[in-house]
Parts: C-alpha cells; sequence; structure tokens
C-alpha cells in the first residue's frame, strides 16, 4: 500500500515513518498470504491478500445476536473426494439451488 500525494515536502522525520510504515504494510501482508500451510479455507477470498485458515478448518457464520450459527467446513470421505459439510445449531436448514453454481441455504427455527 502506497500513500496517495507527494511526501517529499512533509519533514524528513515524517517522509521516513511512512516509508517505514508502507514496508511494515508489504511485510505484514506477505505473512497475512502465506498462513498456515497448504490452506484449503480462505477468509475474504477476494481481498489481497486472502487470508488462509488451514485445512478443514470450520468457519462459524453468525445470524444474529442470540447464539444462532451455522458451521461449515470441507472434508474428504473416504474414496477421498472433498465435500462441503454445513451444520446448523439449533435450526432447521434448507438448500435453495439458484442457477447451476450457487445454492442459498436457509435458517429457519425448529
Amino acid at each position: 500500500m502506497k500513500i496517495d500525494g507527494d511526501i517529499t515536502k512533509l519533514p524528513k522525520w515524517a517522509q521516513s515513518r511512512i516509508q517505514r510504515l508502507e514496508r511494515d504494510i508489504a511485510f505484514y501482508q506477505e505473512r497475512l498470504a502465506e498462513g498456515p500451510e497448504n490452506s484449503d479455507t480462505f477468509a475474504e477470498p477476494y481481498a489481497t491478500p486472502p487470508r488462509p485458515l488451514g485445512r478443514e478448518t470450520t468457519v462459524e457464520l453468525r445470524l444474529g445476536d442470540n447464539g444462532e450459527a451455522i458451521h461449515v467446513r470441507t472434508k474428504r470421505d473416504t474414496r477421498g473426494r472433498r465435500s462441503v459439510y454445513v451444520y446448523g445449531s439449533n435450526m432447521h436448514l434448507s438448500v435453495q439451488p439458484l442457477s447451476s453454481n450457487t445454492l442459498r441455504i436457509v435458517a429457519s427455527e425448529r
């Protein structure tokens, strides 16, 4: 990330500080992108860089303030095929196909 604008008119100490902060940002973005080795789960996959979370990591999606949540993870079956597992805490889950590559999961009270 680079600061917009001309920093050459700033005092030398401010220029040095901005340059150091820009280097720090670049360093930490690289570290975030590394994440756990061989990750297959990412937070914010469209961000630059995406944040790797590890392999077969369970992700919790909170649906409100009442503690209801959906848990999602990938898992290999006995044949080595990968699947997505979705668990609802105290809710019924229904799957609604929207297109050939999109579906919606609706959570409702039991």
